[in-house]
């Protein structure tokens, strides 16, 4: 069986697309849940990732992004039949990707990034593994940004890399290629 077609990573694609309902990416039309399920086949790719890695890369951004809070994502798992230490592994590895601010916190860009890379050299490798993941699909859509906003997403994800990059030098060089792309294409 496919680590895709693990009954934890179903019932993660299944609250990740209700959570994330109507929601659209924001540079392009494509509905949000595509943007997940691409971490997630991403993440299953990867050596030494399992089951649990492919349903936090699904449900990385449903706390931060939607209603659904921790505790409700917790329940949800549990009613889904997945037992007690494994929610706990996956909320927990959700909530280390979650900013650690409140999206209506009246801060600047560069406050807010300041924050996160505090948070980011605080996590486990395995959820800097998994932000790398997520970082490389964001820039999938890279050139679909405004220029202005592109020039500071690529300096910014130069500094996430530095970060995170200790944890996967393979992901990392990933990233780092993808970013130099970008940038010879603007």
């Amino acid at each position: 069986m496919s680590v895709l077609e693990h009954p934890l990573v179903r019932l993660a694609d299944r609250i990740a697309e209700v959570a994330h309902g109507t929601q659209r990416r924001k540079w392009s039309e494509d509905w949000y849940i595509t943007h997940p399920r691409r971490v997630a086949e991403l993440v299953a790719e990867l050596p030494g990732m399992n089951e649990v890695d492919v349903a936090v890369a699904l449900l990385h951004d449903v706390i931060e992004d939607t209603p659904v809070k921790a505790d409700q994502l917790r329940q949800q798992l549990l009613d889904g039949g997945q037992p007690p230490a494994v929610v706990d592994e996956v909320v927990g590895l959700v909530l280390e990707l979650s900013k650690s601010y409140p999206a209506e916190q009246e801060l600047s860009r560069a406050e807010k990034r300041e924050i996160d890379w505090v948070q980011l050299r605080t996590i486990s490798r395995r959820a800097q593994r998994l932000k790398m993941c997520d970082r490389l699909d964001n820039l999938s859509g890279g050139l679909r940004m405004p220029t202005e906003l592109l020039s500071v997403y690529l300096s910014e994800s130069l500094q996430l890399a530095a970060i995170c990059g200790p944890a996967d030098l393979h992901l990392h060089q990933r990233l780092i290629d993808r970013i130099d792309e970008l940038m010879q294409a603007r």
